[in-house]
């Protein structure tokens, strides 16, 4: 936990703030704010979820970190099925996954091996076995150490030959330093003295036709130069994407060459992708600065009834025509499956069903890239979207249906155990805009990625029914609570739950692919009771009848078990600080309280704007609501083990600032707990300094002090701020007076600090080796003014 900073805007509202609460406002209010990425679900700092495009459905949607949590809506109107939510790109399917999505176990050696160790018919059975992946505990978390200079590691996979047909298959690897990997006794990768994570090359068909009885075996040589060490190789699967041809030239061409008419048959003629084979999967190389790339496509007439969309990758400066019409153009930037909406003026240039798309990429440094596909596809038409403090709406216009679909997370400040519920909802509206009935089904889809970092492969899946509610729960095999490495970003454990009424309802758990066409021909999924089912994709779907208008729900929901782990003992939840309740009886409380909680939040909503904007304006005001639900879920709430309410901050200075000022106007009893950390390791013998902490360990390990960050003046000035503030908003000196000895201790630091500092600036002496010491000084004059304000303040009660 970091200690507070920057709280110039607290000290403000100490001083001047208005608790008016006003009137009540009910007029429609709208977020002005004109950005690419907004919030969905907002449940904890490990499930947090945002759209990072405009429009929802260009893009998977994303963990704040940028690790991809795909979440995929499909809406079903009188038959036609339109995607509103995520893309159709499904994660690669592993068919013997390294370490991170799957466990598995090869034989390997520290002595150099006999000649033709990495063929077929090799005798490995004098080798160790070891649990990958291989490498030095002191810079990866590994499940075998390897102390010597090198390592030769084989891995023998089972592959059904006949699935494996018409499909890419991948080699995945991660290694420090100096790699070679050979599959069947043929050489794949080779590398110099580098060290890189998740790599991957397409195994070629020259290896995959020495497949023999369904099986392959993997070697790998790895020398450590210096430093860490690490292996760890798996194959995985996919479906081919669309292979195309294109001319190009790496010479300028003439000012019309992105045009329709223009005669390119001079142009060389090359497999796309195009660009550095040392930096992509590409299949023409392209070394010069710049490349200029034509691609023909006929097509079909029905397609230009769908959505066209394109999807195009890059590395560095990219600009693409269609039928000589510019739609992208970008500075020096390297992407891969952007995808933009052609729009309607394009659509209609196109003349007997042919198109001509040119682009040209400029590489300024490093490695080059170009690649471009062109797709149809049933999107729903995004009208609008607003976020506010607990909601983020969109519009969608589907057919002869709009749809509103609506993601809220009830984080009122003032309700405690409604905002430590770990349970968001996705609210639906179906309207009919020809006043006309339609059959309606609504489709949603989550992967276990949700509830293990990122990966599917190491999760188990269920499904089953409790009263009236649907659930369905993923989560991983293997639950690693509080293991060493496993920190913020990288908590393996807990349980990722989608849940709905269970009428009219239907469920299926398996390959995205066979869910997605069950839905989009039938409008419902395959039900059973209860079943488990491993690694796979989790889907939902509701028949919403025939009718004019319709509303319904899901709800997210998490449950990580255990917290926080406080000075070595491991805390439930706040929500389960007794450890005594089930997650499904808070799904229960959640659906019974649904509709007063839409209120609640309307209320908050229109409140949170209207102090705000007083506060500090309209554009302000905009912003803090696009930010709030990350504000407050980057935050864990719970109980210590002697009933202090505990408030655990991720700790990046702009959000505690944020939300120091939220909860003065909201709620101080959390603006204690998010200090009462900082109090009891100061106050106990295990913080001796006569200056507060830096941190109180490193989410969610909170055991004590990782690492100094050498803020000790501003600590203890900080500190003294807010418990003054808190005294100031409280009215009274409850907590003051219950931290004072430490509080004195820290104001007689700085007092120590400030006469050192007027006796060495006496000489011309920086203390604090800066250019400018009067900041420094500011921040001790005002966390001592606190002090004595606070003091008085004492002495008068």
């Amino acid at each position: 936990m970091r200690i507070i900073k920057y709280i110039s805007l607290v000290i403000l509202i100490v001083f001047n703030s208005c608790h008016d609460k006003g009137k009540e406002q009910t007029s429609v209010i709208k977020n002005n704010l004109q950005v690419q990425k907004y919030p969905l679900i907002t449940i904890d700092p490990n499930i947090s979820a945002w759209s990072e495009t405009s429009t929802l459905y260009s893009s998977q949607v994303k963990h704040s970190s940028g690790r991809t949590l795909p979440l995929v809506g499909l809406i079903r109107v009188d038959g036609k099925v339109y995607r509103f939510m995520g893309t159709e790109e499904l994660q690669d399917e592993a068919i013997a996954g390294t370490s991170c999505d799957s466990e598995w176990t090869g034989k390997y050696t520290f002595i150099h091996p006999d000649k033709g160790w990495m063929k077929w018919n090799f005798d490995d059975r004098e080798w160790n076995s070891g649990k990958a992946p291989f490498g030095t505990k002191s810079a990866y978390q590994v499940n075998t150490i390897w102390p010597s200079p090198g390592i030769w590691v084989r891995r023998k996979i089972k592959i059904n030959q006949d699935e494996i047909l018409n499909k890419k298959l991948y080699l995945k690897y991660s290694h420090d330093d100096v790699l070679e990997i050979y599959i069947n006794g043929i050489l794949l990768v080779k590398t110099g003295y580098e060290w890189k994570k998740n790599e991957i090359v397409e195994i070629p068909d020259e290896v995959k036709r020495t497949i023999k009885d369904n099986e392959i075996i993997i070697a790998a040589h790895c020398k450590n130069l210096q430093g860490g060490a690490l292996l760890d190789f798996g194959v995985y699967l996919k479906n081919v994407d669309d292979e195309w041809f294109g001319r190009y030239t790496f010479v300028q061409p003439p000012e019309d060459w992105q045009k329709e008419h223009f005669d390119d048959c001079e142009w060389d003629r090359g497999k796309a992708p195009f660009g550095t084979p040392t930096d992509y999967h590409v299949n023409t190389n392209w070394k010069t600065s710049d490349i200029w790339v034509r691609r023909e496509i006929n097509i079909h007439p029905a397609l230009l009834k769908k959505t066209l969309i394109l999807k195009y990758s890059h590395d560095d400066e990219f600009e693409l025509y269609i039928n000589g019409v510019q739609i992208v153009k970008t500075g020096f930037d390297w992407k891969q499956n952007e995808i933009i909406e052609i729009p309607d003026r394009i659509k209609k240039m196109i003349k007997d069903g042919k198109i001509t798309i040119a682009a040209h990429c400029k590489n300024k440094r490093g490695g080059a890239l170009v690649d471009f596909v062109l797709y149809g596809e049933d999107i729903a038409s995004q009208e609008s979207v607003d976020v506010q403090a607990t909601r983020t709406s969109y519009l969608f216009k589907c057919g002869n249906v709009e749809l509103r679909l609506r993601f809220i997370a009830p984080l009122l400040l003032d309700d405690i155990e409604v905002m430590s519920r770990p349970i968001n909802y996705i609210s639906y509206d179906v309207t009919s805009l020809d006043k006309k009935k339609h059959h309606v089904e609504i489709y949603f889809e989550i992967t276990p990625a949700w509830a293990s970092n990122g990966t599917i492969h190491t999760n188990t899946s269920e499904l089953y029914t409790e009263g009236n509610l649907l659930f369905l729960k993923t989560g991983r095999k293997v639950q690693k609570v509080f293991e060493p490495n496993e920190k913020y970003m990288q908590i393996n454990w807990g349980y990722f739950y989608m849940c709905a009424n269970g009428l009219n309802t239907t469920s299926a758990m398996g390959d995205a692919t066979k869910l997605r066409k069950e839905f989009i021909s039938k409008g419902c999924l395959s039900a059973g009771a209860k079943s488990y089912a491993p690694a796979s994709y989790i889907a939902l779907a509701q028949s919403l009848g025939n009718s004019k208008q319709v509303s319904g729900k899901i709800m997210i929901g998490y449950d990580d078990v255990y917290s926080i782990q406080y000075f070595g003992e491991n805390l439930h939840p706040y929500w389960n600080r007794k450890g005594n309740k089930k997650i499904e009886q808070l799904f229960s409380e959640a659906d019974r309280d649904y509709d007063s909680l839409v209120k609640k939040c309307q209320k908050f909503d229109h409140e949170f704007r209207r102090k705000t904007t007083l506060e500090k304006g309209m554009e302000y005001a905009d912003f803090l609501a696009l930010t709030y639900r990350q504000i407050v879920t980057e935050n864990k709430l719970d109980e210590g083990p002697s009933g202090d309410l505990l408030f655990f901050s991720r700790g990046r200075p702009v959000d505690i600032n944020h939300l120091s000022s939220l909860l003065l106007n909201n709620n101080t009893e959390l603006l204690k707990a998010l200090l009462n950390p900082i109090f009891y390791y100061s106050e106990s013998n295990k913080w001796e300094k006569n200056y507060p902490p830096s941190n109180i360990g490193e989410y969610p390990l909170e055991n004590g002090e990782t690492s100094s960050l050498n803020g000790a003046v501003e600590a203890a000035s900080d500190l003294l701020i807010l418990t003054a503030a808190i005294m100031k908003a409280d009215g009274n000196t409850d907590y003051a007076t219950k931290h004072w000895d430490i509080l004195t201790k820290w104001n007689n630091y700085l007092s120590e600090i400030n006469a050192d500092m007027y006796n060495q600036l006496s000489y011309g002496i920086s203390v604090h080796n800066q250019s400018d010491n009067s900041e420094i000084a500011s921040k001790i004059m005002l966390g001592m003014s606190s002090y004595g304000y606070m003091a008085k303040f004492i002495t008068m009660h």
